[in-house]
């Protein structure tokens, strides 16, 4: 694959993982200690934040942090709301974007003088800001598309070097299909249609460009025309040809950490945040099998990968 062809773009339909600071009183204090309450939805990285918030309680005497994580097939939105319900809503927390920002408005600092939001990298403040003020802080960038396992293309004589097509992708799901139970895989892809977020995040790759990748158009439009609907029916169809049936009740973690990281599906459709994952199962899997493919939509010649925004607020 032609790395010249790859791009990227910064924006989504929805941008997940925005950190977004709550002004509630879960970040409450005494005279002898500060508790601040966070709420994680980012289940991969449950273990390093816990890791994290003792090592901060660790240099900063006074502080305690309780760090709550919700996820991984359970429904965060509704656990944060339950959470706001009952008082006790949490210091910091992940939202997905524009809709939520304007969801959870009345309980979000201002962020727009801090350091943090002044040395942001352009464009990445878009999902956490309205009318000139910041709510969040992005803290990292993911990238998603079609993650593969290498070693299964290769064992099928799919060069993947040589994917810069849909029709070159085409025809390498179908090669691997002839040479499924050979290589005793269950299906060519593993993707998750159970999980909301996976499908929110493959549909954007096919609406991001009608607004030029600008995530305000998107989110101000009244209506959507479908500019690249005929290559979204094409992709779509393809996956639920040579996807693990019933494609509808396919979840996150039969598809990732049981189907993907033992070579019983060749492609999932995720980001590098399932790298923690494959890590904790196999180690060996990031370093040797792991690779990624860009979807070819705007441009049937130049793929192009998305990225997530991660951020955090106070």
């Amino acid at each position: 694959m032609k790395r010249s062809k790859v791009l990227f773009s910064v924006t989504m339909l929805a941008v997940v993982g925005i950190i977004l600071g709550a002004c509630g009183s879960s970040g409450s204090s005494s005279k002898d200690e500060t508790t601040v309450d966070v709420f994680n939805i980012k289940v991969e990285t449950k273990d390093q934040l816990d890791d994290l918030a003792k090592k901060y309680e660790k240099s900063h005497e006074g502080v305690k942090i309780n760090v709550t994580t919700v996820g991984g097939g359970q429904d965060a939105n509704a656990a944060l709301q339950t959470k706001f319900s009952s008082g006790d809503e949490p210091s910091i927390f992940l939202l997905g974007g524009l809709a939520d920002m304007e969801k959870w408005s009345d309980s979000l600092a201002d962020l727009t003088d801090t350091k943090l939001a002044k040395n942001a990298i352009e464009g990445t403040l878009a999902g956490a800001s309205k009318d000139g003020k910041v709510y969040g802080l992005p803290m990292n960038i993911e990238g998603f598309g079609f993650l593969v396992n290498k070693e299964l293309f290769k064992k099928a004589g799919v060069d993947i070097e040589k994917i810069t097509s849909y029709t070159d992708f085409e025809n390498a799901v179908k090669k691997l299909d002839s040479k499924k139970d050979s290589l005793d895989m269950k299906a060519v892809f593993g993707f998750s249609a159970k999980e909301f977020w996976v499908v929110s995040q493959y549909s954007t790759h096919f609406i991001s460009p009608e607004f030029n990748d600008d995530l305000q158009k998107v989110y101000d439009a009244k209506t959507i025309d479908f500019k690249y609907g005929d290559v979204f029916k094409k992709y779509t169809d393809l996956i639920n040809q040579y996807n693990v049936q019933p494609i509808l009740s396919l979840d996150y973690s039969t598809s990732v950490e049981e189907d993907f990281a033992n070579n019983q599906v060749a492609i999932v459709h995720q980001g590098n945040w399932i790298v923690p994952t494959l890590n904790s199962l196999d180690p060996e899997f990031t370093k040797d099998k792991l690779g990624i493919l860009p979807l070819y939509v705007a441009d049937s010649n130049k793929g192009k990968l998305l990225l997530d925004l991660l951020g955090i607020g106070g």
